[in-house]
């Protein structure tokens, strides 16, 4: 392995914007605190029952709709969090907490960026061979402040999807981060040469080793540790009133991979193309797709306050594979998938990665006893527990999360979930693109998760957790009159999510692709703004569809799916909006 240093003046500490992650309160078990700049919490308790009463559940298929005691009321959103405080997690059920989104502040502070461990291993570094290192490639802000954000022009002509690795040039190289280190000094300053001077008159010399024969060391020592301490405060109450005080030495440790493809058995027993990477000076291999910037990780998890899992040191560790090992299927099913929704999202509708802008991307993979899924806003990172990640549509969710949140944050500055509506909001869109990307054209194709297993995959059997098609089928609602303010947002969200089913299997539109109400969807995003009501959102996807050209019969039959789940829009005397 090798290491890089390099120094970069000090900015603000992130330990005094930010609220302490999971990990570093692990030993309290604790929740992640609020910026302290954040919102209060608006709906604190997410497991609340409905207030108004709730439909018979009806039978379903017990073929396809097989569910757990522990996950049939919990439906993996694990991206839900709720924005108006600072959501730090999106879960995919509705059991997780809801944070609020990451502002620009819990990056910046006016001074350059500071790298720290734990936001390099979040965004693992890839490095062409024999290249410098360059922090601002290593480190990105958590929202990007683009100019001026619209959404890109997409052609009606749906292009080909990519649902396997692309080919990996033989013998490519690339230099992998394992860790960061950083060590933070005060910048040498007149008052500490006038200490060291005084104390160097009693022969005090700070870089001495082994036993001194002068009887005074243990007294200067005492004296100088004491001045090092009230420096250091002195520096930090300086650095906090934006001056630079101090410098920061960064050591990367890396090694260099070389990368290829091959094949492995994901959680449902199928072979998966992965990209990987091998360190010959580790004789070890890597889960990893440097030409995405994919990173696969596993990790321990601690509870927070809230009951949620999250991740101990996020991301956590590289997930590898010795000589003559096996690659594990849980993160077989984690990359290959999440290649599928990167190349969607990048040759579909022109998005590459969550961003827009490449970001790199990582996934944590736990142990069953997360029962859920999640885009970790905090720490951006996705994260699936109990096997959710076999699920395609489940991974496209938690990706459409952080696509919203890049979008609307983008655009407006706060995230979509600003209250109950808004937030099942997210989650309806983050459903619809999901099954779109999974693409299925069988009964199954309204499920979602119907992929992955209650009891696990690897035990053959399966369940949904919430349908597009018939939401009653597992206690969702279907009409806008069943909207609850005490109900989960995974419940409400079905009752946009099921217009989009209508509005889908309507014989007007049989002449829309997947990919073009893909390319609907996502372009009225930019339409939404933070808070965005159903009715609004119906609004936003009308304007897509007029924009991108679908005819009055197609666009009528958006309207009358919307109109049968009771979110009626504006009669403008042309079209309702």
């Amino acid at each position: 392995m090798s290491s890089d240093t390099v120094s970069a003046p000090s900015g603000h500490d992130r330990s005094t914007t930010e609220p302490d992650s999971p990990s570093e309160s692990a030993a309290t078990a604790s929740a992640p605190a609020l910026d302290a700049t954040s919102e209060p919490d608006i709906e604190a308790d997410l497991d609340a029952e409905s207030a108004e009463p709730e439909p018979e559940p009806a039978e379903p298929d017990p073929s396809l709709l097989e569910t757990d005691p522990e996950v049939a009321d919990a439906v993996i959103d694990a991206d839900t969090a709720d924005e108006i405080a600072d959501p730090k997690v999106d879960p995919a059920t509705d059991d997780a907490p809801q944070d609020a989104a990451p502002t620009v502040a819990d990056r910046h502070d006016g001074t350059e960026q500071v790298p720290d461990t734990s936001l390099l291993q979040t965004y693992s570094a890839f490095l062409p061979a024999a290249s410098a290192v360059d922090t601002a490639a290593l480190f990105r802000p958590v929202v990007d402040e683009p100019a001026e954000m619209t959404a890109p022009d997409v052609s009606v002509t749906s292009l080909p999807q990519a649902f396997v690795a692309d080919a990996v040039p033989a013998d490519e190289t690339h230099v992998l981060v394992l860790d960061v280190i950083t060590h933070r000094e005060v910048k040498p300053n007149p008052v500490r040469s006038v200490v060291l001077g005084v104390l160097g008159l009693f022969g005090f010399d700070p870089k001495a080793t082994g036993p001194a024969p002068n009887p005074l060391v243990p007294v200067l020592d005492a004296v100088w540790g004491l001045y090092r301490r009230i420096e250091t405060g002195v520096a930090n109450v300086l650095e906090r009133a934006g001056f630079s005080a101090t410098t920061v030495t960064t050591t990367y440790v890396t090694t260099l991979i070389t990368v290829t493809t091959e094949q492995a058995n994901d959680l449902l027993g199928a072979p998966r193309e992965i990209v990987v990477g091998y360190s010959e000076e580790l004789d070890t291999w890597f889960l990893v797709d440097p030409n995405r910037g994919i990173s696969i990780y596993t990790a321990v998890t601690a509870a927070g306050s809230d009951g949620l899992q999250y991740p101990v040191d996020p991301p956590g560790e590289f997930v590898i594979r010795v000589a003559g090992g096996q690659w594990d299927p849980s993160a077989v099913s984690a990359q290959a998938n999440m290649v599928v929704v990167y190349t969607y999202y990048d040759s579909t509708l022109g998005y590459p990665s969550y961003d827009g802008a490449a970001a790199p991307i990582g996934v944590t993979v736990v142990s069953d006893v997360l029962n859920n899924a999640y885009w970790y806003r905090g720490e951006e990172i996705f994260v699936f527990g109990h096997d959710f990640e076999a699920a395609l549509d489940i991974v496209g969710h938690e990706f459409t999360h952080a696509v919203i949140d890049k979008v609307v944050v983008g655009q407006h500055g706060r995230i979509l979930g600003q209250d109950v509506e808004s937030r099942a909001l997210e989650e309806a869109y983050a459903d619809i693109l999901g099954s779109l990307i999974e693409g299925k054209q069988d009964e199954q194709r309204w499920l979602i998760a119907e992929d992955y297993g209650c009891s696990s995959p690897r035990a053959g059997t399966r369940c949904a957790i919430r349908n597009m098609a018939d939401p009653a089928s597992l206690n969702g609602f279907a009409h806008y009159s069943q909207f609850n303010t005490s109900a989960r947002e995974h419940r409400n969200s079905t009752i946009f999510s099921h217009a989009a089913y209508r509005m889908m299997t309507d014989a007007r539109t049989a002449d829309v692709s997947d990919d073009v109400w893909a390319q609907v969807f996502y372009q009225s995003l930019y339409g939404l703004t933070p808070g965005a009501s159903f009715r609004q959102a119906r609004a936003a996807v009308l304007t897509a569809a007029r924009d991108i050209g679908l005819t009055d019969s197609e666009q009528q039959a958006i309207v009358d799916a919307f109109d049968d789940v009771g979110i009626i829009g504006v009669n403008t005397g042309l079209i309702a909006v």
